[in-house]
C-alpha cells in the first residue's frame, strides 16, 4: 500500500513539475521576446537619429556649395563686363575676388559620399543557431523496496581506502559512486575511484567535511586559526573557486538537502542557499560537530560534550534525544535512505545504529571512528578513522538469525 501511495504521489509530482516547467519556459520566452522588442525599438530610434543627422549634414553641404556657386556666377558676370568697368573699380573687384578665392581655397570645399551600415550583434544572431529550448532529463533513483533489519545485520568490510592515514573527519560519496575524503591534519582532499586513490590535492586550509553541491562542484568546510569557511571547489580540477560562507569560528560537518546546505558550527547549525545566504539558524549545545538531514528534512546532530544525538523538526523544535553509556564523543553521523541514524562514537570505539526516532537498534564495534557517510540509496558507507585507514563497509542481513 505504501508503494502504491508513493507511486500516486510520484505521478502528481510529474504533473506538477511538468506544469512548472511549462510556466518557466513560457516566462523565459516572454522575457526573450520582450528583451528583443526593446532592443529593436532602441535600434529604430538610433537609426532615425542617425538618418536625421546625416540628412542635416548633407543639406548643409549642399547649401554651402550653392552659396559658392551663386558667388562665382556673380564674379563671372563682373569679369564679363571688364571692358565697361573703370580701372579703379576693376582693381577693387579684382582684390575682392582674389580674397574670396583664397578663402574658398583655404576652406577645402568637398562633397559628401555616405554609406549607411548596420552590423547586427553576433550574440543576437546566435539565437538562430539554438535548436532546443532546453534539455529535458529525468533523474531516476532506484530505492530498495525492502529494507534490512539492522538490529540483526552484520557490518561487512568491503575494502580499505589505501592512502588515508587517519584523521579523516569527513567526506562523501559522489553521484557517480566515487569517494572524496577530507584529511584534516594533512590539509588534503583524497579522491578515490573504484576504491583506488587517483588524486591527492593539498589545500590552503584544514578540511573538515565534503558534500557534492552539483555534478560539477563540491563544497568543503575548512578552517585555519579558528576561522572557518565553506569553499566551493571545481570537481574536475579540484581547484578552489570561491568562498560560499565565512565564519569567525570553525565550520565542521556539512549536509545537503532540497537545494540547501547545512553546516554544524559548534553552537549553531546554519542553513544556507547555494550563494551562501543564511536562511535559518538552529541553536544547539556547544560542541555540536555533526549534522545530517533525513528524507523528512528533519535536522539530526550529535554533541561531543553531552555525548548525545538530537533530532529536530524543520523549525528547530527538539523531537527525539538519544544518549547511551557506550556512546562517547560522537563526532560524526549520517542517515541512510530509509531514515536510520548511524553515529560514530569516536571515544567509545563503536557505531550506534538508531531508528528515525532515535531509538537504539544495534551497536557495532569499530576502532576510533571519526566520520561515517553513506552512499545514496544503499547500505554501503565508509568510516573515517582518527588513527587508522578509512574502510568501506556494507550492512547485510544474516542469512540465519
Amino acid at each position: 500500500m505504501k508503494t502504491k501511495s508513493e507511486g500516486e504521489d510520484t505521478i502528481r509530482y510529474i504533473d506538477d513539475t511538468s506544469d512548472q516547467i511549462r510556466k518557466e519556459s513560457t516566462e523565459l520566452r516572454d522575457k526573450i521576446v520582450n528583451h528583443v522588442d526593446a532592443l529593436l525599438e532602441d535600434h529604430f530610434s538610433e537609426l532615425a537619429q542617425n538618418v536625421k543627422q546625416n540628412k542635416d549634414r548633407v543639406a548643409k553641404t549642399v547649401a554651402a556649395v550653392s552659396d559658392r556657386h551663386l558667388l562665382m556666377a556673380q564674379y563671372l558676370q563682373t569679369l564679363r563686363n571688364i571692358d565697361q568697368t573703370p580701372p579703379s573699380i576693376l582693381v577693387q573687384d579684382y582684390l575682392k575676388i582674389r580674397r574670396q578665392f583664397e578663402h574658398v581655397t583655404r576652406s577645402s570645399p568637398s562633397k559628401l559620399r555616405l554609406k549607411l551600415h548596420s552590423h547586427f550583434a553576433e550574440d543576437l544572431s546566435r539565437i538562430l543557431q539554438v535548436t532546443k529550448f532546453s534539455d529535458i532529463k529525468t533523474d531516476i533513483e532506484t530505492i530498495p523496496l525492502r529494507g534490512i533489519d539492522l538490529s540483526c545485520a552484520c557490518m561487512k568490510m568491503i575494502c580499505d581506502l589505501t592512502g588515508s592515514k587517519g584523521d579523516i573527519t569527513g567526506g562523501c560519496f559522489l553521484q557517480n559512486g566515487e569517494i572524496v575524503l577530507a584529511s584534516n591534519s594533512s590539509k588534503e582532499l583524497l579522491h578515490y575511484r573504484n576504491y583506488e586513490l587517483v588524486r591527492k590535492v593539498t589545500i590552503g586550509m584544514q578540511p573538515r567535511d565534503v558534500v557534492q553541491q552539483t555534478p560539477l562542484f563540491i563544497l568543503v568546510s575548512e578552517h585555519h586559526n579558528r576561522k572557518g569557511n565553506v569553499g566551493q571547489y571545481d570537481l574536475n580540477a579540484f581547484k578552489h573557486v570561491e568562498k560560499i560562507l565565512q565564519k569567525d569560528n570553525n565550520v565542521y560537518s556539512l549536509a545537503v538537502s532540497s537545494g540547501f546546505v547545512y553546516a554544524a558550527c559548534s553552537d549553531l547549525i546554519l542553513k544556507f542557499d547555494s550563494k551562501g545566504n543564511v536562511v535559518q539558524q538552529y541553536k544547539v549545545d556547544k560542541c555540536t560537530f555533526s549534522v545530517a538531514i533525513n528524507n523528512k528534512n528533519e535536522v539530526i546532530s550529535s554533541n561531543c560534550e553531552k555525548h548525545n544525538v538530537t533530532v529536530m523538526d524543520t523549525s528547530g523544535k527538539k523531537m527525539y534525544l538519544y544518549s547511551h553509556e557506550k556512546l562517547i564523543y560522537p563526532y560524526g553521523l549520517d542517515v541512510n535512505f530509509s531514515g536510520e541514524i548511524f553515529v560514530a562514537g569516536n571515544g567509545s570505539n563503536n557505531i550506534h545504529v538508531l531508528t528515525p526516532t532515535a531509538e537504539l537498534l544495534k551497536i557495532y564495534e569499530v576502532e576510533s571512528p571519526r566520520s561515517i557517510k553513506f552512499k545514496e540509496n544503499s547500505y554501503m558507507c565508509f568510516v573515517g578513522s582518527e588513527t587508522r585507514t578509512t574502510k568501506v563497509y556494507e550492512f547485510k542481513e544474516y542469512l540465519h538469525k
